[in-house]
């Protein structure tokens, strides 16, 4: 039995968009997030949706790096990249 780390993330509808089109276009890309297996996407686990709280909840595998964002913008700091360091990032992202 293993046990491993997840990062939940939880969006809640607004109930004039809470429709069966916009349910059909979410359940569309999160089967495509799904199918996307690389070493630089966070892998996606699955979802749950709450017809009745009109909420819809996603479980991804947790990076203990953080996120690309907090990278690129650190919190109380500044950071000058070199430019290898950005052609390093742009390209990883472009691979992903």
């Amino acid at each position: 039995n293993q046990t491993r780390e997840i990062a939940l993330k939880e969006y809640k509808f607004e109930f004039e968009h809470f429709t069966n089109q916009r349910l059909s276009h979410f359940q569309n890309e999160l089967n495509i997030l799904k199918s996307l297996k690389h070493e630089n996407i966070i892998g996606f686990l699955g979802y749950n949706l709450n017809v009745r709280n009109k909420e819809l909840k996603f479980a991804f595998e947790y990076c203990h790096d953080g996120n690309l964002f907090n990278l690129i913008h650190p919190i109380n700091q500044q950071i000058q990249y070199e430019y290898n360091d950005i052609l390093k990032i742009a390209l990883d992202v472009a691979k992903g």
